[in-house]
């Protein structure tokens, strides 16, 4: 049965009102603004195939100092703030006859450097300079036979005292998660979870009282999962069970809740449907609430970094691989409101985000195009009174066409807007 004329073009009115939706946000009485400041980094850094992207490296020590960390195909290097200077870690790799892999960086409060890295598959090692000069030693077995499809992704963090804190996937003894720390001196190394088939997808953060919480995909369930460890026990909770995970940041209150942000796609019927978000949990006294930050066809979200602010408020940074930019997007106003830092080419894979003593935020991030690495610097600047983002409210919007013949057959086009 075909439809009047007026009724098809009532029903088009009203899917094109309905639809014209800011894009996983709500309204607010005002937007918080930055004025961004793009600088280009004396690194290299090249896009990596088997790990979805590079992932930059940003920390800050107790003067406020920013120490960057940005890796390559040959080599891996990292500089501060205080002149920027460019310190090659290659040359130490060289020296220590190691085929090493995916090195990631902290910084303590006196600014020396701790990293952990994977060497060829095999072990990983631990180095600091905090003594003056390197020292590496292996931590863990992770026999990684299965090569680049079980790529892990080591963690490394370091707490007011000092200590050191890791996480990485291990396939010594089956597919697991681990911990490891020194904060009791020697190095203690745990298992979290086992069965996780390949995840390489993980975060980790500290509570208040140096408790670790960890934030990771479970490819065997297809959930993302919170763990933290109370005393000697880990207590696991799922999070999000409706989607597959990409990338994934964590951090967590002065009253011990974890807050994550997230991405990946919701399994579709039609592998032609896929369905790309950025979610955000909170968790609460009565559990764990969600809400969409952001959402898309296809593959088109990657490298979400974020931290809390002192006042509870998240703020995130993440690649919007559709179109090819870097976005920042914080919760100050109540909901989520999104700014677009940097259109300029392929910009904001594997993007780092950390907020300074004045709530200024300083993202790390990758130019794909010129295999680069770049910082931005975000000064809060004024409220303004707007409703949806700071770069235009996305919109979808659904036109149906008349149908056709007997059968009443129609289509949809849907058009993605940014005013």
């Amino acid at each position: 049965m075909r439809l009047p004329a007026t009724t098809m073009m009532a029903v088009i009115c009203a899917v094109a009102m309905l639809t014209m939706m800011p894009l996983g946000s709500a309204s607010a009485d005002s937007v918080q603004t930055r004025k961004w400041e793009i600088h280009d980094l004396p690194f290299p850094a090249c896009f990596d195939y088997y790990i979805y992207g590079n992932e930059m490296t940003l920390s800050m020590d107790d003067d406020e100092t920013l120490h960057i960390c940005a890796s390559w195909y040959d080599g891996m290097a990292f500089g501060s703030s205080s002149d920027w200077n460019l310190v090659n870690i290659s040359n130490l790799i060289e020296e220590l006859d190691m085929h090493i892999d995916y090195m990631r960086f902290a910084v303590d409060g006196a600014g020396n450097t701790h990293f952990v890295a994977m060497t060829y598959f095999e072990t990983i090692v631990y180095g600091t300079n905090s003594n003056q000069s390197w020292v590496v030693e292996v931590i863990d077995d992770i026999s990684m036979t299965g090569g680049w499809s079980s790529v892990p992704r080591p963690k490394i963090l370091v707490d007011d005292n000092g200590a050191v804190h890791l996480c990485y996937h291990s396939k010594a003894e089956g597919h697991e998660l681990r911990y490891a720390t020194n904060s009791g001196g020697d190095w203690e190394i745990t298992s979290i979870e086992q069965a996780l088939n390949s995840s390489s997808t993980y975060a980790l953060a500290l509570g208040p009282d140096g408790s670790p919480h960890i934030a990771y995909y479970n490819y065997d369930t297809d959930e993302l999962r919170h763990v933290t460890r109370d005393g000697g026990t880990w207590a696991v909770e799922s999070v999000d069970d409706q989607l597959i995970l990409y990338s994934v940041t964590i951090d967590v209150t002065d009253d011990d809740h974890a807050h994550i942000a997230y991405c990946g796609y919701i399994p579709p019927e039609n592998p032609w449907d896929t369905w790309s978000v950025v979610r955000y949990a909170e968790e609460g006294d009565a559990g764990w609430s969600l809400s969409s930050i952001e959402g898309s066809w296809f593959n088109s979200f990657s490298g979400v970094s974020g931290q809390l602010d002192q006042e509870g408020n998240f703020h995130m940074s993440y690649c919007d691989v559709e179109e090819m930019d870097l976005v920042y997007a914080t919760n100050e106003v109540g909901v989520f409101q999104k700014q677009r830092v940097d259109a300029v080419d392929f910009v904001g894979s594997g993007s780092a985000l950390l907020l300074d003593s004045k709530g200024d935020v300083h993202i790390a991030y990758v130019n794909e195009t010129s295999c680069t690495a770049k910082y931005a610097f975000g000064a809060e600047t004024s409220s303004s009174s707007q409703s949806g983002d700071d770069e235009g409210m996305d919109l979808f919007l659904v036109v149906a066409a008349v149908s056709l013949g007997a059968t009443g057959v129609g289509a949809f086009l849907i058009i993605r807007w940014k005013p």
